[in-house]
């Protein structure tokens, strides 16, 4: 989806589709539901996991779901109103009045705004991973975020100069980079106390910027089903057999070619707003057995995380002045062992999904 910025900051209610951005279930004219919103809502709707519930018509600019903006920053990620700039806004002056608390009503001028600092500090750091984190897994937008190389695996489009083969095994590793990052948020806080405001504020970010990561990923495996991305089996609902390339006048011999401005981006049959194209069905089955995937990984790496908790625990209660240094060391070790198993049980959970496979290729 792509839409128009008009003066003043505000975007249009009615959505159009900029000739030089259109890049992944678009719209012509968009009416009540959109693209990409529309998917996940959908597939929200069938998914285990306790997704909640997206109301029907929502779209990015006036959303506060973690999933919904993730999915959003995969085409829109910086700027005013980019998923990233959106989500800040959803969390920032929460987290900032959560941080009252933790001042003491003794506390002198110079002590409240060393802790004020100290709250903005953590709060800028953990939103500023995000940035960094699209910059680890897409590229510098150049010259446009849409048209970067190295971006065009979070769109599911071929790669310049790579066979159809590797860029669909790129996507794949995209998708698993994500995965992975966002578990690794959840992790931290996954047996968090929940007492103070500031505590359940730190929870909630942690917690989004996870749902952000599952949003962002949720795109790429969503546009893995449009037609102007990928060509599947069995009327775009099956194995992968090809990719595109994005806006290309001399493609390749049998390599297809996403258009600047294509009707297969498209989620409704005939500009309707009420009936799905076959492709758009099989993006929103895919998509809601990708977020029962994540759910369950989330119940995995949580439990994973209290067992390393609870023996990391049991072996420093046999510290003794004389063992400090080697029994500290010994469970960096395994901690860093560990995690690096979680970090691969969430890589792999992608490895399951057949839909996303490039067998066939």
């Amino acid at each position: 989806m792509r839409v128009y910025q008009v003066s003043g900051g505000f975007w249009m209610s009615v959505f159009f589709v900029s000739a030089s951005m259109a890049h992944g279930w678009t719209q012509a004219v968009a009416p009540l539901n959109i693209g990409h919103e529309e998917l996940t809502r959908l597939s929200v709707a069938i998914a285990s996991g306790n997704y909640g519930t997206i109301p029907e018509g929502q779209v990015a600019n006036d959303s506060e779901n973690a999933l919904i903006l993730g999915n959003f920053a995969m085409d829109f990620p910086y700027g005013s109103g980019g998923g990233l700039d959106r989500f800040d806004k959803v969390h920032r002056a929460d987290f900032i009045a959560a941080g009252e608390v933790l001042i003491s009503p003794q506390a002198d001028a110079n002590s409240a705004a060393m802790i004020r600092d100290m709250t903005l500090s953590m709060y800028e750091t953990l939103v500023g991973s995000l940035t960094t984190g699209f910059a680890f897994f897409g590229g510098d937008g150049v010259p446009t975020w849409q048209e970067d190389p190295l971006n065009q695996p979070l769109h599911f489009l071929r790669v310049p100069g790579m066979t159809t083969k590797t860029s669909c095994e790129t996507a794949r590793e995209k998708i698993k980079t994500i995965v992975m990052l966002g578990t690794m948020f959840r992790t931290i806080v996954f047996d968090a106390p929940t007492g103070n405001a500031y505590e359940q504020q730190l929870i909630r970010l942690f917690r989004d910027i996870q749902q952000f990561h599952i949003g962002a990923a949720l795109h790429t495996v969503q546009d893995s089903f449009s037609g102007a991305h990928t060509k599947r089996a069995n009327n775009g609902t099956g194995a992968i057999t090809n990719l595109c390339i994005y806006k290309d006048d001399n493609p390749a011999q049998g390599v297809c070619v996403h258009e600047a401005l294509d009707s297969q981006d498209r989620i409704w049959i005939d500009g309707s707003s009420t009936v799905l194209r076959p492709e758009a069905h099989a993006a929103v089955a895919a998509g809601a057995v990708f977020l029962s995937k994540m759910a369950t990984l989330r119940t995995k790496a949580d439990t994973r995380m209290g067992e390393i908790s609870t023996h990391m625990e049991q072996m420093l209660q046999s510290v003794t002045p004389a063992n400090l240094a080697a029994v500290t060391a010994a469970a960096t070790a395994y901690g860093e062992t560990e995690m690096e198993k979680v970090r691969e049980m969430a890589r792999n959970s992608i490895d399951e999904l057949t839909f996303l496979s490039c067998g066939s290729l």
